[in-house]
């Protein structure tokens, strides 16, 4: 079994590292969320979410330890609007609100994601690193599209974050 020797270009890596802090956000801006959210049910279906995000996490830094890159993680603004932001501000409002800021969280994070699938090259190679945004787009997808149908029970009334 031969290992596959892992060659990026250190602007990949720029992306790669920017997907863990834009990822270390979402697992704060959950974490705050679920502690202030009212519903169970959504408290219980973002700790599944929340464990997502540990999990790409963890991918992207093992895709880091192997493709042998120095690691230059930094405290970005983004990750601060994250985790200090609406996500904090929302619960004086309630269940909706948090699920309206949520949900720019995870729009902006696939964002991110479509970004270095396109720098990995979507074409599917089989690459390590295809493979695991593809998997990470996928469900950061089905959150969006869960979060949204769960909005779409309020009506109209969870526009002000737009």
């Amino acid at each position: 079994m031969s290992k596959e020797i892992v060659e990026v270009s250190r602007s990949f890596i720029d992306v790669v590292e920017e997907l863990m802090e834009l990822e270390y956000g979402m697992i704060g801006a959950y974490k705050v969320a679920i502690e202030n959210l009212e519903d169970l049910e959504y408290k219980d279906k973002f700790r599944e979410f929340k464990a997502n995000h540990k999990i790409y996490v963890k991918e992207l830094f093992a895709f880091l330890v192997e493709s042998k890159q120095k690691i230059q993680m930094t405290s970005s603004t983004a990750k601060h609007i994250l985790t200090n932001g609406k996500i904090k501000f929302a619960p004086i409002f309630g269940n909706e609100e948090i699920l309206s800021a949520i949900l720019q969280v995870e729009e902006s994070i696939i964002k991110a994601y479509e970004r270095a699938d396109f720098e990995a090259g979507s074409d599917n190679d089989g690459n390590k690193i295809s493979k695991i945004v593809a998997r990470a787009l996928e469900a950061l997808r089905k959150h969006k599209d869960w979060i949204q149908l769960e909005l779409e029970k309020y009506g109209d009334t969870a526009k002000w974050l737009k």
